[in-house]
């Protein structure tokens, strides 16, 4: 097979695979563009504030509440939902809506972290479509260890669901915690925009039909 028929193959083979290639289906899982993308039952609070069903988007848990150890998000700098627990186990805590492929697997993964005083108390429900997937227990209180958490679920006939979580401890008292990067990583529904690695892919394909070409051009015989 010549350069340039190797190139073409290469570059139309990265363009079939591209919309197949796993990629992250949240929006904002790690809260850097503040409280956008999702939906909840809390209330946006100012710092200092406390209540029942309260959420901030901060990058320590000690802004919130000089009560709470200076804890950061799960990476490092960045921002991550900090709760003051609802006392009521149905409240909604995160939800977004997704778009996925029918009949594909997804890995579901997040972080989560006990603010609380004292003994385990938040204990948080991964849900969709109001089904529970997954669910923490009680979160153990490590002051100020990250705990991640994971589990696969496929889309079955859906083209979307609704994730959610849900603190399930009925009460207020000692129920804080914090959430951070929460994914959904799996296909990219059909005719979804590749990921940036896929565009590197393409990009590269095309490199390489263009300089296949040209070597092509350089070489080709002259004829008086």
């Amino acid at each position: 097979m010549g350069r340039l028929g190797f190139a073409g193959l290469v570059a139309g083979m990265m363009i079939a695979a591209a919309p197949a290639m796993a990629s992250e289906r949240v929006v904002n899982g790690d809260f850097s563009a503040g409280a956008t993308g999702f939906t909840t039952d809390y209330i946006a609070s100012p710092p200092e504030a406390d209540g029942p069903g309260n959420y901030w988007i901060n990058t320590n848990a000690q802004n919130i509440c000089g009560c709470f150890a200076s804890l950061g998000d799960h990476t490092g700098g960045g921002n991550m939902l900090i709760l003051d627990g609802a006392a009521n186990a149905d409240s909604r805590v995160w939800q977004e809506t997704i778009a996925v492929a029918a009949n594909s697997n997804y890995t579901l993964s997040f972080w989560a972290l006990n603010l609380g005083t004292s003994g385990p108390i938040p204990d948080i429900s991964a849900r969709i479509n109001g089904s529970a997937v997954f669910d923490t227990g009680l979160l153990p209180y490590a002051h100020g260890s990250w705990d991640g958490f994971s589990t696969v679920i496929n889309s079955g006939a859906s083209t979307s669901l609704v994730l959610s979580f849900v603190d399930t401890a009925n009460t207020h008292s000692f129920n804080d915690f914090a959430l951070d990067d929460i994914s959904l990583n799996g296909a990219a529904p059909e005719g979804g925009v590749p990921e940036p690695a896929a565009w590197a892919m393409l990009l590269a394909g095309f490199g390489l039909a263009g300089a296949a070409l040209r070597n092509r051009r350089r070489s080709a015989p002259t004829f008086a």
